[in-house]
């Protein structure tokens, strides 16, 4: 896959996703310079995402909003980078209207709803699940 180092550095919760599927969750503005863009842009170029794209989910609600890697994903779409490495990071307690995320961002609903009672009866809940548990892949 041009421009994708082979994922072994990145934990067993991160997965690659087309980046159409990741394309539909809103994204915020680009903050950083030119600058840092294109340094960034020609680091991906030759060594590839070495990040992968934090998504964060919120139980309460089942939304979905980008938390990290607007630059990394503007990126991938420039190099036309077809999956990329997600993260999918959970907030069990807060919704969307936490930390303002409701006006800072839109919000998107996954096509698969975490099964949360699966974690309820182990007591266990994580702080991150795999994009595929929540039917991104």
């Amino acid at each position: 896959m041009k421009y994708l180092k082979i994922f072994e550095d990145y934990s067993s919760d991160v997965e690659l996703v087309d980046i159409n599927i990741i394309n539909q969750i809103p994204k915020g503005e680009l903050h950083q310079s030119l600058e840092y863009f294109n340094k960034l842009k020609e680091d991906i170029k030759q060594n590839g995402i070495k990040e992968p794209i934090c998504v964060l989910y919120f139980v309460k609600d089942n939304t979905l909003t980008l938390g990290e890697g607007h630059h990394r994903l503007q990126i991938a779409n420039d190099l036309n980078i077809q999956k990329i490495p997600i993260r999918v990071i959970v907030n069990w307690r807060g919704d969307t209207r936490w930390n303002n995320y409701n006006v800072a961002h839109e919000i998107y609903h996954p096509p698969k709803k975490l099964d949360i009672e699966g974690y309820n009866r182990r007591n266990y809940y994580p702080t991150n699940v795999k994009p595929s548990e929540l039917g991104l892949i």
